[in-house]
């Protein structure tokens, strides 16, 4: 009998099929991964906006707001000395009277495409947990 080495066009077929299979798992679950990334930056600023917040109001008897919307970067920083330098979302703080306490809600809104485009992370002045609106940041 004759033995050939090497690998049958079958067995090669089979392979590939299998890598496509793992490749088509993986796609889905890494652009999710890279959304809450994105997100967690997001939560991260905010989370500190309200610290800052909470710090200013202290200082000067009020909370901050913007004067547009939404916040310019450099608004945020003189105001409440944050750099939040995010090519993924915009920031708003505005004025929120809850039961005629005065208050803020500081919101931030996803830009670009994709899934949880036009999606809001907010926090508010009396709770420091972030509210989102896109499933996958959870």
């Amino acid at each position: 009998m004759n033995k050939k080495n090497g690998i049958s066009l079958v067995e090669l077929i089979i392979v590939l099929v299998v890598v496509a299979i793992f490749a088509a798992m993986a796609v889905p679950n890494y652009s999710k991964m890279r959304e809450r990334s994105k997100s967690y930056y997001a939560e991260t600023s905010l989370i500190s906006i309200y610290n800052m917040e909470k710090r200013y109001k202290l200082d000067n008897g009020e909370y901050f707001v913007c004067t547009v919307n939404p916040c310019l970067p450099e608004e945020i920083k003189d105001n409440l000395g944050l750099d939040i330098g995010d090519k993924y979302f915009t920031y708003s703080i505005k004025e929120n009277n809850d039961g005629g306490i005065p208050g803020f809600s500081a919101v931030a809104l996803r830009l670009g495409s994709g899934v949880c485009s036009g999606n809001t992370i907010t926090i508010y002045h009396n709770d420091s947990k972030p509210v989102k609106s896109c499933a996958i940041w959870d």
